[in-house]
This record gives C-alpha cells, structure tokens and sequence, in this order.
C-alpha cells in the first residue's frame, strides 16, 4: 500500500510550483544517507511511499513532485511552461542536493524511475562527489533517447500508453492501480501532466541538430567515467524494456553497473515489488559502504 507523502514545503526553489516532500520522520538511528527519489512520468512523489517506509529505519527520504505533477502544478505556471523542461528537472534537483549537503547530509543517493533516471543520471554528473550513488529502476537511457520518434502527447496516446502498462504490470495492488489511474479523474492534473510531458519532449537530449547530438555525445562519454557505483533494476515485464532497450544501453554505458531483473514485474518496479527493491537497495548501499571504507584505508 502506497504511503502517503508529507506535503509540507521544506525547502523553497525558484519554481514556485515545485514540492520537495519529506516521505519519513526522523529515524531514531543515525542516518546512514538521504535518498533523493524522482518520479517518471505516469507517477509522483507519493508513489515512493512504501519504499520510503521499508528504508526509513537508517535513511533520510525525499521525494521531488516534478513541476506538472502530483501536487507541483499550478494552471498559471502551466500556461507558459515554466520550469517544465528536462534541463528544469536537473537544475531542480542539483538545487536540492547542494541544501541537502549544506545541511549536513554528506551520503545523497539519487534513486530515479524511467525518465526521473535520466535525470539522474545527468544531476550525478553535474554533482560529482556529491553523489555517493545512483539507483536507477527502469530508467530510460539518454543514449536511446535520440532514436525514439516524438509522436507528441495527447490525452488518447496517454491513456493507451498507460492502459497498456497497467495490463502488463500484474503485481500492483488494487490502491496502486487506483493512485495511477487518478490522473484520469481530475481534468486539472491530466491538463498539467500531458502539458509538462510535451515541454519534457521539447528539452530532452537528443539528436535533432548537430550542436544537440554533439551535447548528447558529451553526456554519454562522462558518463562512461561515471566514478559513483550504479545499481540497475528492471522489471522484465514493463512494456518500454521491450521497446526501447534501455537495458542493453545502459548496460553498456556502466559496464561496472550492478544489475537485477525481477521476472514478473512491470512498469512500475517500486509498487510492485517494493521488498525486492528495498532489499536490492539496502545492499546496494551496504556494499558501497564498504569500497569507501576499503579506499579510506588505502589512503
């Protein structure tokens, strides 16, 4: 069952229609990191509640409602696009790991779904050291980006999109299905949402013109370098693995990468099988524990 997130505004960013929310109290533990959760585009911060609840023992969890969705929307800022763009997304983000640091939390891990792991994985670039790791569940690829066909969205490709996903992830839980197909409920949020999916196609990396192709060759190549560890993870039955091989390219691109499928998922990994991804996780975060103490030592 998903957990609902904390709506209170704890730190403020220049998108006025942006929530960053915090998805669990204080751990009577010591806090081994913050995870900075995004969303992909049929989900939102709230969606990330159970995971938040079965790691909230040790570590910090925040979730970022992408400016459009979940409760980051306002008709005004929709109605010229502000802050709806990729490159939006990742100054979004950058934004809320240097308070983070500032603060005092020096082990941020980025956890993103679909196209919230695109944009994490070009925040780990620009972060750097900051980034003690990066989980990505079924994460798009930048690299595959530049050979999808922009089709535009509309209300009908949206609802046929999410339809057929929801017929292939079998695992999720009656509550689940329902958060998802909410978009559809209130003319309001599906508005915002198909308005910041087109602004998202507008701005992603891509090989439209050349000084574009040659940014996106720029990204791919530091991220080849990428010195933070990867964990990927992949539900076999989401419908966008089979169509955009995602996996084969982010594979390649982080061939150091830790990787697991889990057999019957979908789409949405994380409300499916939320104990095999916090398992999944936790160890993922114990093991880069241990290379860092194992370097500390070399030094």
């Amino acid at each position: 069952m998903p957990v609902q997130a904390n709506t209170n505004r704890e730190i403020c960013f220049p998108f006025e229609n942006s929530f960053v929310c915090s998805l669990n109290m204080e751990s009577i533990y010591e806090h081994r990191g913050t995870f900075v959760f995004l969303h992909g585009t049929v989900s939102d911060a709230a969606m990330w509640g159970e995971i938040a609840h079965l790691l909230s023992d040790r570590y910090r969890c925040v979730a970022v409602d992408f400016p459009g969705f979940g409760r980051s929307f306002s008709m005004e800022a929709l109605k010229e696009a502000e802050g709806l763009g990729f490159w939006d997304r990742v100054r979004l983000v950058c934004e809320l790991i240097d308070q983070a640091v500032a603060a005092g939390n020096e082990k941020i891990f980025l956890i993103g779904h679909e196209w919230g792991g695109a944009v994490a994985q070009v925040v780990a670039l620009e972060r750097g050291s900051q980034v003690s790791g990066l989980i990505l569940l079924n994460s798009r690829s930048l690299g595959q980006l530049s050979s999808e066909r922009v089709l535009g969205f509309t209300e009908f490709l949206l609802k046929r999109r999410l339809q057929r996903l929801l017929v292939a992830s079998a695992g999720l839980s009656t509550e689940s299905r329902r958060a998802i197909m909410a978009i559809w409920q209130d003319v309001f949020s599906r508005k915002a949402r198909i308005r910041a999916l087109c602004e998202l196609e507008k701005t992603r990396p891509s090989r439209s013109t050349d000084q574009k192709s040659e940014k996106l060759t720029n990204l791919l190549e530091r991220l080849s370098r990428l010195e933070c560890p990867v964990l990927l993870l992949w539900g076999r039955n989401d419908l966008d693995l089979r169509r955009f091989e995602n996996s084969e390219e982010l594979v390649r691109i982080f061939p150091e990468a830790v990787s697991h499928f889990h057999e019957t998922a979908g789409h949405w990994l994380h409300l499916e099988q939320p104990d095999w991804v916090a398992k999944m996780i936790r160890e993922f975060v114990f093991s880069t524990e241990q290379l860092s103490d194992r370097k500390a030592l070399l030094r």
